[in-house]
């Protein structure tokens, strides 16, 4: 399958138009991957639909935010997987308002997910972005606080023909993404958060590296008394974000990670930004 035309970018006028554009100028490429996957008997794992970010009120809140903050989980399993049934991506494009519509159809799974709260809350996000704004709310009274979630692995895997799927990306899926949608760093660019949070567990490395690339994690401050918790201030070509790392991942079962557990961790971060005057 090859498509016979380019993604012409809309006016942008906020951050969304922005996010849209930069989505538009890489989808039309990785659905060309993606549409082989879908027709490979062979591979009975099938991609996720991608996580495509959007801001509530046209991202005016966010962008008014006194402290902005980037939460990232690793992968969204079975995103194409609603309660309505299997959704896929709609191959069948024509022409850049075809491209627009469905960059609009994959935003609005986001943000009836994540922004207005449909359906079960999972507990990665109740323990993560969500109980982290909560916590800096209570900390830093009289400012602003925006989270966005996202994932830094964009496609998980979809459903597998003998049910959920589950499990880090199938390394076909992950290389499709590579190949043609690797829009983090850009989304960052657009988004310019103040902190990045990395919610991920004791995951690949080489997931993180290729986000994120040449940062050096380091204990600071209050966080280097609390070694078990393993949060980490990063450094490196990031500037001017503050990477934190999360060892214990906001889903995990492990005995002691409470939600009281994630509190005092948020609450460390918290302390680390005033003492260490970051933001």
């Amino acid at each position: 399958m090859k498509y016979n035309f380019n993604y012409i970018p809309k006016e942008e006028q906020d951050l969304n138009d922005k996010l849209i554009n930069l989505y538009g100028e890489h989808l039309l490429n990785l659905y060309v991957e993606l549409k082989n996957i879908y027709d490979d008997d062979n591979k009975t794992t099938k991609p996720a639909l991608p996580l495509l970010l959007w801001l509530k009120d046209d991202g005016k809140e966010y962008a008014s935010a006194d402290l902005k903050i980037v939460a990232f989980g690793v992968e969204t399993n079975n995103w194409n997987n609603p309660s309505t049934g299997f959704l896929q991506p709609n191959f069948d494009l024509k022409n850049s308002d075809d491209v627009r519509a469905e960059i609009d159809r994959l935003q609005d799974l986001y943000n009836g997910y994540y922004n207005e709260c449909d359906g079960k809350r999972t507990k990665f996000l109740k323990n993560g972005p969500d109980l982290l704004r909560k916590v800096f709310k209570n900390h830093f009274k009289g400012r602003n606080i925006g989270v966005i979630w996202n994932n830094i692995n964009k496609i998980g895997n979809g459903n597998k023909t003998n049910g959920n799927a589950t499990g880090r990306p199938e390394s076909y899926i992950y290389e499709a993404e590579n190949k043609t949608f690797d829009v983090v760093a850009k989304e960052l660019e657009i988004l310019k958060p103040d902190i990045v949070v990395l919610m991920t567990g004791k995951v690949d490395e080489t997931y993180i590296r290729k986000r994120f690339p040449e940062v050096a994690f380091y204990g600071g401050g209050k966080l280097q008394q609390n070694a078990e918790m393993n949060f980490s201030i990063g450094k490196g070509n990031l500037k001017p974000y503050v990477l934190y790392r999360s060892n214990p991942h906001p889903s995990a079962r492990k005995k002691g990670f409470t939600k009281e557990m994630f509190s005092e961790l948020y609450s460390l971060i918290a302390n680390d930004i005033e003492e260490l005057n970051i933001c």
